[in-house]
């Protein structure tokens, strides 16, 4: 176990609670508000625009407080370790695989140069072996001539 408390959501009515609260608390504290002479401070056209304002704005805090703690509850590491520490746990692992991508790149790069030696080198080896049977040709040729002039003097 690391420590960390388990994330908990604040329920949606508990929200709207609040809100609720804060607008009751608006309409006490409104209807108190008088000056020296004991009018009252809001007049009651007002009041019930003020008063909606306030529970809204509880009821939007109340969200927004909930929303910040479920982005806090993403964004935190189970690990225990720091966000930062994270961050530089990922940034590791892509240079890594940064590295490795280059490495492979290079290598491909290589094969590609090692390829194309190879087709040249098999070109000019045909190209010699094409030479070496002509070559063989014209011995056998050659050797068809003489065979010929030595029969023709052993018969003649």
């Amino acid at each position: 176990m690391t420590g960390h408390r388990k994330h908990r959501q604040i329920p949606q009515w508990l929200i709207i609670a609040i809100g609720a609260a804060v607008g009751i608390a608006a309409l006490i504290w409104s209807f108190g508000l008088h000056d020296d002479t004991g009018d009252a401070l809001i007049d009651k056209d007002t009041a019930p625009i003020l008063i909606a304002l306030f529970t809204a704005t509880g009821t939007i805090l109340g969200l927004v407080l909930q929303r910040t703690r479920a982005v806090e509850h993403e964004v935190k590491p189970n690990s225990g370790s720091s966000m930062r520490d994270s961050t530089n746990r990922t940034e590791q692992k892509v240079d890594a695989l940064v590295d490795a991508v280059a490495h492979l790149e290079r290598a491909h790069r290589q094969q590609g140069i090692d390829i194309v030696q190879l087709r040249e080198d098999q070109q000019q080896t045909r190209a010699d072996l094409s030479g070496q049977a002509s070559d063989i040709r014209g011995i056998r040729k050659d050797i068809g001539h003489v065979a010929d002039a030595i029969t023709k003097g052993t018969t003649s």
